[in-house]
């Protein structure tokens, strides 16, 4: 089961990918400048995947997370192939927020079965091999599609990208059956939506991991967003070798970098689950001033050391703050929680991020890709403040967690 929902997630992330890699073709076909671009890839997905998450999580709580996921699954497949008739940017924007409804629901989804497939004490590492098949659906989104786009058009890689998440939806629904929810009462719903949100809401911890989340994600949407274009720009490299370039220092350093934290977290979370948070924050603090100079940095192999390195120290805190949700949730909530998350993470974070970096080449001339470096650096620095919201949250997490306990037994 977890192998197949990896597989799911990193499809997952292939298919949100491919607009990245295929950003300098589409900006030359239909004439757009950076701001367009951060919209294509912040405002057109990462809203409507934010406003889609809290009805579809809730609808995983109250029924099968299988059907769910399966139904998700085959409608972001199917609006991934349907941006191959694109005739512009408004269409093109459509079929992005069509995937992001369907992806929308993948990952509560996920988290709650895998939370009622692992106990605690494996919880982490499992969250974070998921997890894990965000940097592989990077990888293999940019070096896929970097090769692809070298043989044939964007609009033709788009159909083949949709291929395959259609056939595994078929696969989730004809051969996985739903997991037992542990810990839940036979026909009781679990809170209502007004509740859920006044018992996440009054948690503590929970307030300054998505606070930690969000700003990461500001941080390095920017740069997943804008960095093959930057490679292609300020390094002069074709689009199959700034895929396979981004793919690797993103995919490799994110893949190594959070299965380790999961390890690690699953090791001395157990006895002291405050380094929950603390790993993500220590995480963070290393990885900002490697991601911001890997932007400034002329010499190009340079560039990629830096910057897979800074992924692979600070790549921990999308797993552990989803594991740490999981934690602090009641069993009829662990996909609402996730998908909270999602809400904010994306909202402020996915959103924003992409576009306040367009905006800022578009302004800026001088520097690395025309300025593109300056924007991607100044970006960078939310992960200082990241840091310091996960330390936060590392203090009270303990307090939530007997909190939520309590709650699941009443």
């Amino acid at each position: 089961m977890l192998a197949l929902l990896v597989l799911i997630t990193t499809i997952n992330l292939m298919d949100r990918q491919l607009p990245f890699i295929m950003a300098e073709p589409i900006r030359k076909e239909f004439g757009l400048n950076d701001t367009q671009l951060g919209l294509l890839g912040g405002f057109a997905f990462s809203l409507v995947y934010a406003l889609g998450a809290l009805p579809l999580a809730r609808l995983a709580d109250r029924t099968s997370r299988r059907t769910v996921l399966s139904a998700c699954l085959a409608v972001w497949s199917l609006f991934t192939g349907l941006g191959a008739l694109a005739t512009g940017f408004g269409f093109l924007m459509a079929t992005r927020a069509g995937v992001a409804i369907g992806e929308a629901g993948a990952a509560p989804s996920s988290h709650s079965m895998i939370a009622d497939l692992f106990p605690d004490r494996r919880r982490a590492l499992a969250m974070a091999l998921n997890t894990a098949g965000i940097p592989l659906g990077v990888l293999f989104g940019m070096a896929i599609g970097g090769f692809l786009l070298t043989n044939f058009t964007w609009r033709q890689v788009l159909v083949m990208a949709a291929v395959p998440g259609l056939l595994l939806a078929l696969v989730l629904m004809a051969f996985v059956r739903e997991p037992q929810r542990i810990g839940a009462v036979a026909g009781v719903a679990g809170p209502g939506f007004a509740a859920s949100v006044r018992i996440l809401a009054g948690q503590p911890s929970f307030r300054w991991l998505c606070a930690g989340a969000t700003l990461g994600a500001f941080s390095t949407s920017a740069g997943a967003a804008f960095g093959p274009a930057f490679l292609i720009r300020a390094h002069g490299l074709s689009i199959g070798q700034a895929g396979l370039a981004f793919g690797l220092m993103l995919g490799a350093g994110g893949v190594a970098g959070g299965i380790s934290a999961g390890l690690l977290a699953s090791r001395i979370a157990a006895k002291d689950p405050r380094w929950l948070m603390r790993i993500p924050a220590i995480g963070a603090a290393i990885q900002m001033p490697l991601y911001c100079a890997s932007w400034l940095i002329p010499d190009l192999r340079l560039m990629i050391v830096i910057q897979a390195a800074g992924w692979l120290i600070g790549s921990s805190y999308l797993s552990l703050s989803y594991t740490a949700t999981q934690a602090i949730a009641a069993p009829r909530m662990r996909a609402f929680s996730s998908a909270a998350i999602q809400l904010v993470l994306n909202l402020l974070g996915n959103v924003l991020g992409p576009i306040v970096a367009g905006m800022l080449s578009d302004r800026i001339t001088i520097g690395p890709g025309g300025g593109l470096g300056i924007a991607l650096s100044v970006c960078g620095l939310g992960m200082g403040l990241a840091c310091l919201s996960f330390w936060r949250a590392s203090r009270l997490i303990g307090g939530d967690i007997v909190a939520a306990r309590a709650l699941a037994a009443a």
